[in-house]
């Protein structure tokens, strides 16, 4: 199948108000039971440095999560479904992550070049090019994707660079030949550059420049910045009285 990238700039909107709800999250975590709506931020301080975090809010179950170190120079290899055996590289640069279900599956983390990538939870929009357990060599799991690009890359650039030589394939595949939910990835840089990683349509490779500084989990990327003007209303700080009728309305607290 003729798998297709494009690179989509994305309108840029007003979001501050977005950002700072969520920068109150401050660093990764796991949340409280019955929650899956992961949020990641980006921040860019007067200094110019760049601070990137979000939340791990999954309650199926236990995810058991980690903190990883691998170093520079170890050799990963990628399990595939029907227990083959996908690509095999060794790690340019060195990373810390957390893990989620499994030590070698990294949700979050960051390489010693200042490259962080993560995985938000996709279920019901991403769509993988179907497995071909005969046609293995270049291919990689949903789940390594994350320590695949932290291992090896240094900035958004060299990612976009090296995507068409993978293909990408599910986790897991059950008895019916149904795969497992996948994923979507933000990916920055230390010079700020971040750029959201989705996979559609049966391996149709999206990459959008992520100039909000936001991400969830589903819908598609294009949809969350649509409606982020919805909100460009919102604003830190008290809003001012109104009177709506007969009806006198103002802040709580004030």
């Amino acid at each position: 199948m003729t798998r297709r990238y494009r690179e989509e700039k994305s309108t840029k909107a007003q979001h501050n108000a977005a950002g700072e709800a969520g920068a109150a999250t401050g660093a990764t975590r796991s949340a409280p039971p019955a929650m899956g709506a992961c949020t990641g931020i980006s921040l860019a301080t007067t200094q110019g440095e760049h601070i990137h975090a979000r939340t791990i809010e999954w309650g199926n179950f236990d995810l058991n999560s980690k903190l990883i170190i691998s170093p520079r120079g170890h050799r990963y290899t990628s399990s595939l479904p029907m227990e083959k055996q996908g690509i095999q590289w060794r790690g340019t640069y060195g990373f810390v992550g957390v893990s989620v279900s499994q030590d070698n599956f990294i949700g979050e983390g960051m390489n010693e070049a200042g490259l962080n990538a993560g995985l938000f939870y996709f279920k019901g929009y991403g769509s993988l090019a179907p497995f071909d357990p005969d046609d293995v060599a270049n291919s990689i799991i949903d789940m390594d994707l994350v320590r695949w690009m932290l291992s090896q890359f240094a900035t958004v650039e060299e990612v976009i660079a090296a995507l068409p030589d993978i293909k990408v394939a599910p986790v897991f595949i059950d008895e019916e030949g149904n795969p497992s939910p996948t994923a979507h990835w933000r990916v920055t840089d230390r010079a700020g550059g971040s750029i959201v990683i989705e996979i559609i349509n049966e391996g149709e490779v999206h990459i959008y420049a992520n100039d909000v500084g936001v991400i969830t989990n589903p819908p598609h990327f294009p949809w969350q910045v649509l409606n982020l003007n919805n909100y460009i209303n919102v604003r830190p700080g008290v809003v001012a009285p109104r009177t709506v009728g007969d009806l006198h309305l103002k802040s709580f607290g004030y």
